[in-house]
């Protein structure tokens, strides 16, 4: 017995479904006989929109293309050579294609610029909202960080930290002997 599924000649192997093996596990997987085509643009988990393009020398194993790499590639750059915020040598490989209004659906080429990890990870972070603990010495306030790389301070920045944790005022945080696991004073 054959397949039932027109222009099919295999022999039917599910005889119940009176079709052969390739046309029961697509019904399977897709509820239906029929190939169907992929679509051209698919919405990606991150938001980001990728695109059918098997030919394409950016295409993945699946013939996708992220749109916004393939809009740069196409209409801004061919070849990248370095990050447009801090000048890294950056190519294909490792360029990440930045989106600078973050709308991950706006991908004309005036708001797409090549970044390397680095920058594009910290693009729009603003660095003075991260410190949350200032420290006032005699007029200059720094970071427990700034604190611990000035020569003066004998004690790291986590060491800072636990202490303002623990209560101690801004002058004894940086410069009280340091007391070690052992109960000495160094």
């Amino acid at each position: 017995m054959k397949c039932k599924i027109d222009g099919c000649d295999r022999d039917a192997m599910y005889k119940e479904q009176q079709v052969c093996q390739k046309h029961y596990f697509r019904f399977m997987r897709y509820g239906s006989y029929e190939l169907k085509e992929p679509k051209y643009k698919l919405d990606h988990s991150g938001g980001y929109i990728r695109i059918k393009e098997p030919h394409h020398i950016l295409a993945d194993r699946q013939g996708y293309v992220y749109e916004h790499r393939f809009v740069y590639y196409e209409n801004i750059s061919k070849e990248i050579s370095s990050c447009e915020i801090c000048g890294k040598s950056i190519g294909w490989g490792n360029v990440h294609i930045d989106h600078i209004d973050e709308n991950r659906k706006n991908n004309s080429p005036e708001n797409l610029r090549a970044l390397c990890n680095g920058c594009n990870v910290s693009r729009n972070r603003d660095f003075t909202k991260q410190a949350k603990h200032f420290i006032t010495y005699k007029g200059t306030t720094k970071t427990a960080r700034e604190w611990s790389e000035d020569e003066r301070v004998k004690v790291s920045r986590s060491c800072i930290l636990q202490r303002l944790k623990r209560g101690m005022s801004d002058e004894d945080v940086l410069f009280s002997r340091k007391i070690t696991h052992n109960g000495n004073r160094t």
